[in-house]
């Protein structure tokens, strides 16, 4: 063994696509000894496989518990290493402490029989991890002047048409390089970067399973005006979940409907913000049901035509069935140049906060104050109610008596969009409006217990599917019968 090294090892597993159908994760036992400064692991598959690894810290009794977690990487890196001051991305820098560690191997994707072979290195400092103190605040300079120069910034950025109302606009769902899973992965602080120049007032970075990005978010939040939201993206077998400011890392390892349901449970229950990711074919998709403690999905992801028409169809029956689920959407940006057409804010949610900072932005997709439009410059619509002074106010989220008249207000360039009322997820009606500002309209039928306005640009059939392009959507105004 060379010298400074405390310890060597291989470790050899064969699994197969029965093992992976029954289990879904295993784990790998390494007793690091005292005085280590850096744990270093590496990993190949030889087989038609797709394995995702992590890290626990020694903890009492078997299954290591989510407190002793130190990181994830999913299959996007070959190696990984920890050492006090710096680790890889995805994964917790801090003391490589004495004890029995355990390596997880996530069995995503199984064909037939593969081999995975894991070599383990702990050294008495730090050789793999190198790195040193990083400036953020020049890091995010040096961003700022590249941030123009990233296709689409500068041709989707534009003043907040509805500043002067309150609302706020921004991304609910982007990557960074703690996610890693992409060709061009950007930084902590390219995402804020870009972020400020699309003119955007809030940003989630939510990357997979894991909580090392936070400490660049925290830090960054100083120096920004984008309110920076704390996220992760849990990501499950069976389907993703946004968890907006937990209070520590959440827990990702279980395929069960019990399983999720208690972890989002959990979550909310510590006033974490939880939405259901991505629930379509090309997602991947949701294969739970409605866990309690969701509040929110998000029914749009990505441009349009990523099959969103499945996610919004989704909500819709859900909202028949009288889940209160907020609509929100996210771009899950994570490489800058990958798409043509997608980068952060598309599409873009807009947010009436109940309070400020974070929590009063959070607050307000409690309430259901949002609505969805394709980019921060496109054409978007609201809904307004009337107070009981009879004042036009702010619908979306609100409950009403559904005899009273509702408006809906039309904001940018609309004169080619069709405007669509929906209050099903079967019935709806398309109203003419000329361009007009304003439009004042009433609920249809005595049994609508939702509504809601959506913008399209349609083609010469005036319908509304797959080929056709949604511009914008609200979240509705609900009957007083269908109250949270």
């Amino acid at each position: 063994m060379s010298k400074g090294v405390l310890l060597e090892e291989e470790h050899r597993v064969t699994v197969t696509h029965e093992l992976a159908a029954r289990q879904r994760y295993i784990y790998l036992p390494v007793d690091v000894p005292a005085f280590a400064a850096e744990l270093h692991v590496s990993y190949e598959v030889n087989g038609n496989a797709r394995i995702d690894i992590g890290a626990f810290e020694p903890c009492d009794g078997g299954i290591p518990t989510i407190e002793a977690f130190r990181g994830w990487s999913g299959s996007a890196r070959s190696e990984f290493c920890i050492s006090r001051h710096v680790a890889t991305h995805g994964y917790l820098p801090g003391a490589v402490v004495p004890g029995r560690w355990q390596i997880i191997l996530g069995l995503y994707v199984v064909e037939g029989e593969c081999e995975i072979v894991v070599k383990v290195r702990v050294t008495r400092r730090s050789v793999k991890c190198g790195g040193g103190k990083r400036d953020l605040g020049v890091e995010l300079d040096d961003a700022r002047r590249e941030a123009h120069e990233i296709p689409g910034v500068l041709e989707l950025a534009s003043a907040n048409p509805l500043e002067d109302r309150g609302w706020l606009r921004g991304d609910f769902h982007c990557h960074t390089d703690h996610s890693n899973d992409s060709e061009h992965p950007m930084s902590v602080a390219t995402a804020v970067a870009v972020a400020e120049a699309l003119k955007l007032d809030f940003l989630a970075i939510s990357d997979h399973n894991t909580s090392s990005q936070w400490r660049e978010v925290e830090a960054l939040s100083d120096l920004t005006h984008v309110k920076l939201i704390r996220a992760e993206e849990v990501t499950t077998y069976r389907g993703h979940f946004n968890v907006f400011e937990p209070a520590r890392v959440v827990d990702f390892r279980t395929d069960s409907d019990v399983g999720v349901g208690e972890i989002i449970s959990g979550a909310s229950s510590k006033m974490a913000l939880v939405s259901i990711n991505h629930p379509k074919r090309v997602g991947p998709p949701w294969e739970y049901g409605i866990p309690k403690g969701a509040t929110a999905i998000e029914a749009w992801q990505a441009p349009w035509f990523w099959m969103n028409w499945e996610s919004i169809g989704l909500w819709s029956r859900l909202l028949d069935e009288g889940h209160r689920l907020t609509a929100i959407g996210g771009s899950d940006i994570h490489d800058l140049y990958a798409r043509p057409g997608h980068t952060m804010g598309t599409p873009t949610t807009w947010v009436l906060p109940d309070g400020p900072g974070v929590e009063g932005i959070l607050a307000g997709v409690r309430r259901g104050s949002c609505m969805i439009s394709e980019a921060p410059s496109s054409a978007l619509l609201t809904l307004e109610v009337q107070d009981p002074s009879g004042r036009w106010a702010p619908g979306c989220g609100a409950a009403v008596e559904f005899d009273q008249p509702l408006r809906v207000r039309l904001i940018g360039e609309v004169r080619d969009l069709s405007l669509c009322l929906r209050w099903s997820a079967t019935e709806k009606e398309w109203l003419a409006h000329d361009g007009e500002e304003v439009l004042e309209i009433r609920p249809i039928g005595d049994e609508t217990k939702w509504l809601r306005a959506e913008l399209w640009a349609l083609g010469d059939a005036g319908e509304a599917d797959a080929s056709r392009r949604l511009v914008a959507v609200t979240n509705p105004v609900f009957s007083t019968g269908n109250s949270r």
